[in-house]
């Protein structure tokens, strides 16, 4: 057989996939990630992370200090009809754009002996002559293991058939997600918020340089009803939100027009596939109203990187690894998962919203339950 290329292939080079590579190229590994895109790029995402994330980054060399980035402390939730409920966030964290957290961990994974393509698009990762091979528009690459990390949804889901692409429309698979940022002065340095609208709700919260991004998740149906403009949809339906109203009619939007993906999925997903372990949303994507998307990412690196190691140095065999890999994914995300199904199976409805805030709004020591169920310990450094 043909010695394979690289000892690691990283398909996806976000957050998960950077901080593997750097990980593993620290220890001397030939690593190999491909990346779609072009640094740095802006992505959908609410761009909130969890105080439990920043050791990690520390690790991975990001320069957080040198950014003077938001705080965030507090919460701030709105039903449809901008009734406001007001939660401390124990745990808290600061905000912080892709565009150059991406960035940052690509250029830290490149000084730790990375190799990282951009532009390369990767089809299909399949086995060969016990090697993995990643097949992309300008040719294949082989690597002795694979980690996938292409994100919400991507074209080696399809070719894997994995079982979320064929599951028939439910509460849990058509939504869209939309992102802006703004120049925008109502929103408060040390605070995340969340608006309902009808089947949806906007996360607004402030990131470097004093911008703000807001991101929100509706449901396919409301796209259809504006005739398939964004635009029409957010006059329409997020408008009727009082405090959104306020916002879109106020804010000075940084670009031309708004990034937008379709087809999100919050059903559950495998943590490995064709041999391959899983990262961040490719294993499992938690309702952004959790706010712990991007920290849960980092930390399913953090976990994977060891046992990858392990694999590499033949202390472990391959069915091993993968075997330990979904336990501690289970261990550490299950719940959190669980958790955000069922607050996302019922926010954007207006009288389950309505009721559930009611109900966390009077009850403080069960908000910190739910709000608790969301985040995790410390991890990294």
């Amino acid at each position: 057989m043909k010695e394979p290329d690289y000892d690691l292939l990283v398909v996806g080079g976000g957050l998960a996939g950077l901080a593997v590579a750097q990980l593993v190229a620290r220890s001397g590994w030939r690593v190999l990630v491909l990346e779609k895109g072009h640094y740095p790029h802006h992505k959908v995402c609410g761009e909130y992370l969890s105080e439990e994330v920043r050791p990690f980054l520390l690790q991975l060399g990001v320069p957080l200090s040198q950014w003077q980035l938001p705080v965030i402390r507090r919460l701030e939730v709105s039903n449809h009809a901008g009734r406001v409920y007001s939660f401390p966030l124990a745990l808290g964290g600061f905000g912080l754009s892709r565009f150059l957290l991406d960035d940052a961990l690509a250029q830290q994974a490149r000084l730790a002996g990375a190799v990282v393509k951009e532009g390369e698009m990767v089809l299909e990762v399949v086995q060969e002559d016990g090697a993995m091979v990643a097949v992309t528009r300008s040719g294949k690459f082989t690597a002795r293991l694979a980690v996938g990390s292409w994100g919400k949804r991507g074209q080696p889901d399809v070719a894997g058939q994995r079982r979320f692409i064929a599951q028939r429309p439910n509460v849990l698979n058509q939504f869209i997600a939309v992102k802006h940022h703004f120049e925008l002065a109502e929103v408060p340095d040390d605070l995340i918020r969340l608006d309902n609208f009808q089947d949806g709700y906007a996360g607004l919260s402030r990131v470097e340089n004093g911008v703000v991004c807001c991101c929100y998740l509706s449901r396919a149906s409301n796209l259809r009803k504006a005739g398939g403009n964004i635009g029409r949809m957010e006059r329409e339906i997020l408008q009727q939100n009082p405090r959104l109203k306020e916002v879109f009619t106020s804010a000075r939007p940084l670009y031309e027009r708004p990034l937008s993906i379709s087809q999100v999925s919050f059903s559950e997903k495998e943590q490995s596939l064709n041999g391959m372990l899983l990262l961040g949303d490719t294993a499992g994507l938690i309702a952004p109203l959790c706010g712990n998307g991007m920290s849960m990412a980092l930390r399913a690196a953090w976990l994977a990187a060891p046992l990858l190691l392990d694999r590499l140095e033949e202390r472990m065999s391959q069915v091993q690894m993968l075997a330990e890999y979904q336990k501690r994914w289970k261990d550490n995300f299950s719940v959190r998962l669980k958790t955000g199904r069922v607050i996302q199976a019922m926010f954007g409805s207006e009288w389950p919203t309505a009721g559930l805030l009611g109900i966390l709004g009077s009850s403080p020591r069960l908000a910190q339950w739910v709000i608790k169920q969301t985040h995790g310990q410390p991890f990294g450094g």
